[in-house]
């Protein structure tokens, strides 16, 4: 667990939120608290996509700005060669005793925390965080537009949020990460009504148990910022010893950690899904809709049929899934044990089945406008319904060994940008089974062999297949690594062939509905638009001759 403040290092608070003047607000207040000894660091990055960052870094003898043009326009180049090394000196500097750091609306708060404990930067020999006190995040939100922020499908680039052009994420991912990670919540204005406010905290209860909270009716931005930093100072000061303090979780964490009200409230409902099957794959792209309708969070890790010897992490907001590998099962893996932390190693004791040892399906869902029972009972039903569903029979798996201690070495949560997002409602009748829509997996990585010309390059593709999505209600895109990865790995795959997009048509309720296709190669800008024009429609009818020269694996 997070120890508490060391004296002796520089304090460090994270400030975040999506209202950039109300964040910025809370921060220079918390700097003004200590002028003479604090300092406030904050760098702008609306304009990342032209590879041009803004810093500004405000000490007690007046506001210092810097342009930062950047290689790669990328957040972590700005982690990288701006804000470690600026941290690192801060940090040194004797004149300094508190460092606010306060993030641009568009950067991901446990993502940012997760690299600062993790990236060692150049001249040291341990992370960045190993040189401060960390005191905990401020999350800054608006109590008016949240919980219908957390709930939407909007991405980031429709609210002028996003980082770069082809910036994918949604306002739902943010506002939820934002929230859930803090440790101090500063809810600022009005809700529409009272029912409304009883929903808006009954949802923060839940997603953010052991955040402390400071409720402003008028906002932050109505001249009491002096007021707010003074009410986060002393939580921040009085945080438990069990407080995040921007610490990451791994994949492995109690799922109900901080002990959230289990209870209905207001319409709001904390759900904890545990399950003994395996989810067989095609059910469980199935249950995605189950799954993202009327939450603002579904996160766990789940046991796939297929690949039984991984644990994957899910994790939705709003409309927006995420999902991939996060370690291995115990049961697969023997030597995964002496490498898990003591809490880990006793639940899978604890929970462990002869047959499958510490394999199960464990899930929360934070439910505000959906049905409870359908949402618990959607993925079970979709689990695999034979009694012998799961790993090859044979060889029973063994118990784990009594728990000891172990150096604790933590497997991350993974970041992927794969994702699905709810469609419009669908056009056809309900109870149809013919195709309807369909899930493409696209190669995103730029330095494939397939995308180098004279073949068109991983953006322009993947422009162009975002653009037929968006056109079909229930399209839904995957940017994956290589399709033809062994070829690529091997340096056989010929430069320049083409990209391949691996098509699988599906129904209303996305259960396939025909075998996958593999369509490409994508030789020239013409076939991607033959490709575009083929999905926007659906997908229902036979791949054009030119684009079907690749079968899938299996086929």
């Amino acid at each position: 667990m997070p120890e508490g403040p060391e004296t002796e290092l520089t304090r460090l608070t994270v400030v975040c939120g999506v209202d950039r003047m109300a964040a910025a607000g809370v921060a220079a207040a918390l700097r003004a608290r200590h002028t003479s000894t604090a300092v406030l660091v904050t760098h702008d990055m609306r304009a990342l996509g032209e590879g041009v960052v803004r810093r500004r870094v405000v000490e007690d003898d007046g506001e210092h700005d810097a342009v930062l043009e950047l290689a790669h326009a990328c957040v972590s180049c700005t982690l990288r060669e701006d804000l470690l090394p600026l941290l690192v000196r801060l940090a040194r500097d004797p004149d300094v005793a508190h460092v606010v750091l306060l993030l641009d609306p568009g950067v991901e708060v446990e993502a940012t925390c997760e690299a600062l404990h993790g990236l060692v930067p150049e001249g040291l020999d341990r992370p960045v965080t190993d040189l401060f006190a960390v005191r905990g995040v401020v999350a800054v939100l608006d109590a008016a537009t949240w919980l219908d922020d957390a709930g939407s499908d909007d991405a980031l680039v429709e609210r002028g949020l996003a980082l770069t052009a082809d910036d994918e994420r949604t306002v739902a991912q943010i506002v939820v990460g934002q929230a859930e990670f803090a440790d101090v919540l500063v809810v600022g204005g009005r809700c529409a009504g009272t029912w409304d406010r009883v929903r808006l905290d009954a949802v923060l209860d839940r997603l953010a148990p052991r955040a402390r909270q400071v409720t402003v009716v008028d906002g932050p931005g109505e001249g009491r910022e002096a007021e707010i930093a003074a009410r986060v100072d002393g939580l921040l000061d009085d945080l438990p010893g069990d407080a995040r303090r921007g610490v990451p979780d791994d994949a492995q964490v109690s799922l109900l950690r901080g002990q959230p009200p289990l209870a209905r409230d207001a319409g709001v409902s904390l759900l904890h899904i545990g399950h003994r099957r395996p989810f067989h794959p095609e059910r469980l792209h199935a249950a995605i809709d189950v799954l993202l309708h009327g939450t603002i969070r579904v996160r766990g890790r789940v046991w796939v049929a297929s690949q039984p010897e991984h644990v994957l992490w899910l994790e939705s907001a709003g409309g927006a899934l995420q999902i991939g590998v996060a370690g291995t099962w115990f049961a697969a893996d023997p030597t995964a044990w002496d490498d898990a932390d003591d809490e880990r190693r006793a639940a899978a004791s604890l929970s462990w089945h002869e047959r499958w040892g510490d394999r199960e399906q464990q899930l929360v869902a934070l439910v505000h406008d959906a049905d409870p029972g359908g949402a618990r009972r959607g993925p079970r039903r979709r689990a695999a319904h034979r009694r012998g569903a799961g790993p090859r029979r044979g060889r029973l798996a063994s118990p784990p060994r009594p728990v000891r201690a172990a150096a604790h070495r933590p497997v991350p949560r993974p970041r992927l940008r794969p994702r699905h997002r709810r469609g419009e409602p669908s056009r056809r009748g309900v109870g149809m089974s013919d195709t309807v829509g369909f899930t493409a997996v696209h190669c995103g990585a730029a330095g494939c062999p397939h995308h180098q010309r004279p073949a068109p390059d991983a953006e322009a593709v993947g422009d162009a297949l975002r653009g037929a999505v968006r056109r079909c209600p229930h399209g839904v895109l995957v940017r994956a690594s290589c399709l033809t990865a062994t070829a690529c790995g091997h340096g056989t795959a010929p430069v320049g062939a083409g990209a391949l997009v691996l098509v699988q048509p599906c129904d209303h309720e996305r259960m396939p509905t025909r075998p996958a296709v593999m369509a490409g190669p994508l030789h020239e800008p013409a076939d991607v638009d033959d490709l575009c024009s083929w999905l926007a429609a659906g997908a229902a009818d036979p791949l054009p001759p030119h684009l079907d020269a690749v079968s899938p694996p299996g086929r």
